[in-house]
Order: structure tokens, then C-alpha cells, then sequence
């Protein structure tokens, strides 16, 4: 039964890689595995006990077809998602959870030209409408990819899936000082509002739904 169950499931990403351009596999075989190590070097709240793991782009799609899983996409190179990894990991931990990170910036260097979302040639403008529409999210002020008809994923955004259906999401940008976690909007304000227990909370409601 196991001998199949393996075999079914390399069939599975043995097909969806076959599917795929050379130009495309060309974008992913740049992909760069993170391990618990790399999350506490590059992110700067995050100190031990990581349950934040790295998943490469067909792995979630596979994923997001049957599976009940938290996705976090974004990646340690956005001050937004610098500012929530902490929170992310924590509500992680408090609720037994596994979170997958998929990074939108693919390969080593996470310039602004290795952002699938980008969409900055035909290829990666594949790649990134296909994600959108395996993931089954909706930008929640209809914002699309410049130039194309693409929803334009923020990050971070939380989604999670039961039974790969989008049960829920969350994408929300906040910075953090250490102590608060406040709305981008405030930036420059000297009296700032603490956003972090309400966030904590949304989160644990959200990874409490699979």
C-alpha cells in the first residue's frame, strides 16, 4: 500500500512538471530550500523552535489540490513579513500547527526580477496565474498584477485549506518594533496603535479551522 501511495504521488508531480515549459523549470529549478537555521538567521524575531517550513512551488500546488495545511507566502526579504514571522511561528506552536512557507521571490538573490508575481516574462506570468488560481484567492480590493488580469497576492498573506479548499485567509501588513505591531499607515506617527494581540488572536482562530 505505501509502494503505491509513493508511486501515486510521484506520478502526481511527475505529470504537473511535464505540463511545464523549460523556461518554466528554468524560473524553478532556482528554488532554494530553507532550513530552521536559515529562518532564525533571516528573520529577526524568530529565535527557536521554527514550525515555519519552506515548500517549493509544486509542492504546494500539490498541496492546495487535497490537502488541509496552513500556507504563508512571503519571505524574509518584506518588512511586512519580518514583522509577522514571529507572531506566525508562535500561534504555530500554541495551536501543534505546521506552517508551509512559499517564497514568491525564487533563487538565492530575491530581487524584484525573481518575484513571480512580477510577472515579468511569459513564463513566471504562467507560473504566478497558475498559483492564483490553484490557491482560489481573491484580492480582496480586486488589485491585479500590473499589466495582466492576475490577482496580486500581498504578502504575507495566511491562507488556510481543508481538504484543499481555501478556507480562509488572512493578508495583512504590519510593522514591528520589537514591542508593538503597528499598521503601515502609522508609520510616522510618534503614538502608534498595538495591533499584536489582535493579530495573535486571528491568527489562532484562523489555524484552529483545519
Amino acid at each position: 500500500m505505501k509502494r503505491i501511495l509513493m508511486l501515486f504521488c510521484f506520478l502526481l508531480c511527475f505529470v504537473g512538471c511535464n505540463n511545464m515549459t523549460n523556461e518554466e523549470k528554468v524560473i524553478l529549478d532556482k528554488y532554494v530550500e530553507l532550513t530552521s537555521e536559515d529562518y532564525i538567521n533571516q528573520y529577526d524575531y524568530l529565535i527557536d523552535n521554527v514550525k515555519i517550513v519552506s515548500v517549493d512551488y509544486q509542492t504546494v500546488m500539490n498541496k492546495m489540490k487535497k490537502d488541509s495545511f496552513i500556507l504563508y507566502v512571503g519571505g524574509a526579504w518584506c518588512p511586512n513579513c519580518q514583522a509577522v514571522a514571529k507572531f506566525i511561528n508562535d500561534a504555530a506552536i500554541e495551536t501543534n500547527q505546521i506552517v508551509y512557507n512559499f517564497d514568491t521571490r525564487i533563487g538565492v538573490e530575491k530581487t524584484m526580477e525573481s518575484d513571480i508575481r512580477n510577472c515579468f516574462d511569459k513564463a513566471s506570468y504562467n507560473l504566478y496565474k497558475k498559483f492564483i488560481e490553484a490557491s482560489s484567492y481573491v484580492n480582496p480590493n480586486q488589485t491585479v498584477t500590473e499589466n495582466t488580469d492576475v490577482y496580486r497576492m500581498s504578502v504575507p498573506t495566511i491562507l488556510v485549506y481543508q481538504d484543499g479548499k481555501l478556507l480562509d485567509f488572512i493578508s495583512e501588513e504590519y510593522f514591528y518594533d520589537g514591542t508593538i505591531l503597528f499598521k503601515k499607515e502609522e508609520f510616522h506617527l510618534e503614538n502608534k496603535t498595538d495591533y499584536s494581540e489582535e493579530f495573535y488572536n486571528s491568527l489562532l482562530k484562523l489555524f484552529a479551522a483545519i
